[in-house]
Order: C-alpha cells, then structure tokens, then sequence
C-alpha cells in the first residue's frame, strides 16, 4: 500500500506508520527511477522486507538484540551477481552514487 506521498504505508490504522524517506539525487530526476534513488520496485521490495509485520524482524531476533549490523564484502562475485536485494540495492544503486561524488 503506498500513501499520496509515495511511501510505504504497512498498515493505515496502524499505530505505527511505517514511512521510509525516498531520496533522490541529481542524476535521476528524469530517469525512470522517477524521483528516487532506486527503481521503485526495488525500493518497494526493500519496503516490504523490513515493514514492520515482515519475518525480517522475528527472525532476526531483533526485539531481544536490538541494533546491530552487517558487513558486506563487495568481492566480485557480489558486483556481479548480487544474491539478494539489499546487495542489488547496494551494488547497482548506492554504491554508483557514492563513487560518482567521491574525487578519484
């Protein structure tokens, strides 16, 4: 479900809105990613794995750890066949952006 301002919407009568910010960049904003950062499927894809009734969350055990994070190694395997859609996201999105803003 997607509300009038484009953002993931798990559940309107939820007391939670889930509402992730859509970024966008320079170098898209005529692009068919329309005004964000990722192509909206993806982006709706990344929505879905971590709203807030997703399996993400119980099976990570994230209510009794609390935040941590991981380590991607962006070997070449990784670069050119990204396993899933946090690496796609990462891989073929963010990390294009990031090198283009950073001076060689």
């Amino acid at each position: 479900y997607k509300n009038e301002n484009n953002l993931c919407d798990e559940n309107s009568r939820s007391k939670l809105l889930f509402q992730p910010k859509r970024f966008s960049s320079k170098s898209n904003e005529n692009s068919e990613m329309g005004s964000g950062i990722l192509p909206p499927t993806l982006y709706q894809k990344l929505c879905d794995s971590f709203a807030p009734s997703s399996p993400y969350w119980k099976e990570s055990n994230y209510d009794n750890r609390g935040y941590y994070s991981y380590f991607l190694d962006l070997n070449d395997d990784v670069k050119t066949s990204p396993s899933n859609v946090i690496e796609d996201a990462i891989v073929n999105h963010l990390l294009p952006l990031v090198e283009d803003e950073l001076p060689s």
